[in-house]
C-alpha cells in the first residue's frame, strides 16, 4: 500500500476566526493507492500471475508501470522489482486461504459414509 502527499506550513490563514494569522500544518496532494506490492494485474493477490507480468518486461529500462511488474514505482523493471515480488507473493485477499460452505462440506460427509458403507458390504 503506498501514497504520497506534502506537508504545508502555512502562518497566513485566520483558522479559528479571531482575525489573527494562525500558524497550520497541513497536507497538500494527497493520492492513495490501494494496490499491494507485487500486485501487477490489481486483483488483489500476489501470485504467479505477478509474477508472469514482471518475467515479460524484466530488463525494461524506462517507461515502465505497475502492470509491467515496477513495483517499485521508479520506471523500470529488475532486481529490486523481483525481491519486492517475493517479499509480497502470497499476500492479499484469496491468500487466506479457501473455506468450503458448510453444505459443501455436508456432501462430503455424505459421500464419504456412503464409501465407507459400501467398502463394509463388499
Amino acid at each position: 500500500f503506498g501514497g504520497t502527499g506534502s506537508l504545508v506550513f502555512d502562518d497566513t490563514q485566520d483558522i479559528d476566526g479571531d482575525a489573527v494569522a494562525d500558524t497550520a500544518y497541513y497536507l497538500t496532494g494527497i493520492t492513495s493507492s490501494l494496490a499491494l506490492l507485487g500486485d501487477a494485474d490489481g486483483n488483489g493477490v500476489v501470485d504467479a500471475a505477478d509474477y508472469i507480468a514482471l518475467k515479460a518486461n524484466m530488463g525494461q529500462p524506462s517507461g515502465a508501470a505497475l502492470a509491467d511488474g515496477d513495483f517499485d514505482d521508479d520506471g523500470d523493471v529488475d532486481f529490486n522489482d523481483l525481491q519486492l515480488l517475493q517479499a509480497h507473493y502470497g499476500e492479499g485477499a484469496a491468500a487466506e486461504g479457501t473455506i468450503p460452505e458448510p453444505a459443501t462440506l455436508g456432501l462430503l460427509a455424505i459421500g464419504a459414509m456412503a464409501v465407507i458403507r459400501r467398502r463394509r458390504k463388499a
